[in-house]
């Protein structure tokens, strides 16, 4: 559909929020919101989606996401204690990492609203709006991959809804998790590593390729339901507060809820991959993004031979895409077109579901696949880092990359040396070791004094 524009006005300063809290708001989205306040507007329509996906066993989760909105599948909260938390959430204000780098949070704010993700409103409104929630910012310091694929220092914004005011009712407390799809991506890098060594069982001296892309600000790209929106407010200083119209990051029900929509995505890849009736050819016009070439490792460097497997694989000869939340990568043996059409499906199929981009968008908007991430990410070669891991198809090795070894080492060095950690520094510990855990299992058993003083601290304050 041609998109229509919105009487909201999504720029971040005074007049505009007070011009939005004219509306009312949850009313007014649904009637006045046009395009791009639309539940599913960043996909195509439901009856166009539909002919592809109508006999997956998680369509009707989509279809209802994509038509309604997500709902977080909250257990109510009194009116005295949504206001009583409402109080304290205005005096105590954002974490620490906000309070600290207010520019660095106005910024980032900025960015959410220009793209339509939250609508600004003027905080002493605050407790005249019904329903409303606030929930504290926070800013977490990562790393991503450039262009370039250079590992660089990015900025996270967060919202902490598991933070519990006097009602001792956070959002993330009262989500009903019965009511939310049995995740599945937990296991992803397990399968992926599992489906790699039978393909080298199988063909012992074949090259087997990886690429990853990412879906590109994927939880923004899901409306909350209208009526909900006001359960995901933040306050950004004295005079400026927001509610974001899509699901943030902090959420609990977020990952299952775009799960609904990336596991089907993720099963279709699969089976075009092994549906040999298409030709990249056909909707390469549909990709907006340069195809990097696919690079093998020297020919000087053997092939590992791999050790048989305590359980059966499904032999698989065309290749196999796993996802997990937002990201999505591939393994395939270098056999017939395999890498022609690996490299090409996954972007195929993200521009399949995402509305086509025009040049009269009301509100601006991004390609749903991440362009840079791609061009530093998609190509397909014999070493990928996935999910925090170099991966190595050929020698058959996983190992953490250098800047986390570095980092890490350093940061349990000073803890040891120091002879005292911080609630933080314990918890971010914790989870790093969580991590290496993962692969090396034995390492977990060693974890339990690390889990407990670390909830000792927490319990203490």
């Amino acid at each position: 559909p041609t998109p229509t524009p919105n009487e909201f006005r999504f720029k971040l300063d005074l007049e505009s929020a007070n011009t939005n809290h004219r509306f009312d708001n949850t009313r007014a989205i649904a009637e006045k919101g046009g395009t791009a306040l639309r539940p599913g507007s960043e996909f195509k329509p439901p009856d166009i989606l539909e002919g592809i996906f109508i006999h997956h066993p998680l369509w009707d989760r989509t279809k209802e996401i994509l038509t309604k909105g997500a709902t977080l599948h909250l257990d109510p909260l009194s009116e005295e204690e949504r206001t009583n938390d409402l109080k304290e959430a205005l005096e105590r204000g954002n974490h620490k990492s906000a309070q600290k780098q207010e520019d660095k949070l106005l910024k980032m704010v900025s960015a959410d609203v220009k793209y339509g993700y939250a609508l600004p409103l003027p905080t002493s409104a605050a407790l005249q709006i019904p329903g409303l929630v606030l929930s504290p910012m926070g800013i977490s310091p990562q790393m991503t991959i450039s262009e370039f694929g250079e590992v660089i220092p990015k900025d996270r914004l967060t919202h902490d809804h598991s933070f519990q005011f006097a009602s001792e009712k956070s959002i993330n407390s009262r989500v009903r998790e019965n009511d939310l799809t049995r995740l599945v991506y937990g296991k992803a890098l397990s399968r992926f590593i599992h489906y790699i060594v039978d393909v080298r069982l199988r063909h012992p001296g074949v090259p087997i390729l990886m690429s990853k892309s990412d879906y590109k600000a994927a939880y923004r790209r899901i409306h909350h339901r209208p009526e909900e929106i006001m359960t995901s407010g933040c306050m950004i200083n004295e005079d400026l507060m927001a509610v974001y119209l899509r699901m943030t990051f902090g959420g609990r029900p977020n990952p299952a809820t775009w799960s609904d929509i990336s596991e089907p995505a993720c099963d279709l890849v699969n089976e075009m991959l092994r549906d040999d009736t298409w030709a990249p050819e056909e909707f390469q016009r549909y990709v907006p993004v340069d195809m990097p070439k696919p690079e093998l490792l020297p020919k000087s460097i053997s092939f590992e031979e791999a050790q048989s497997l305590s359980v059966e694989i499904e032999p698989n000869d065309c290749g196999k895409y796993e996802v997990f939340i937002d990201d999505k990568f591939v393994a395939t043996p270098a056999l017939r077109d395999n890498v022609h059409r690996a490299q090409w499906v996954l972007a195929i199929v993200i521009c399949t579901l995402e509305r086509a981009m025009t040049t009269n968008e009301p509100i601006m908007r991004e390609f749903l696949l991440s362009l840079k991430k791609f061009a530093a990410e998609g190509r397909l070669e014999e070493t990928k880092i996935i999910l925090g891991w170099l991966i190595d198809s050929r020698r058959l090795r996983i190992s953490l990359p250098e800047h986390k070894v570095i980092a890490w080492s350093l940061t349990i060095v000073a803890i040891i040396e120091s002879g005292k950690a911080t609630s933080d520094q314990l918890q971010t510990l914790e989870g790093r070791l969580n991590h290496v855990g993962e692969i090396i299992r034995p390492t977990s058993h060693f974890l339990g004094r690390i889990r407990y003083t670390s909830r000792q601290c927490k319990a203490k304050n």
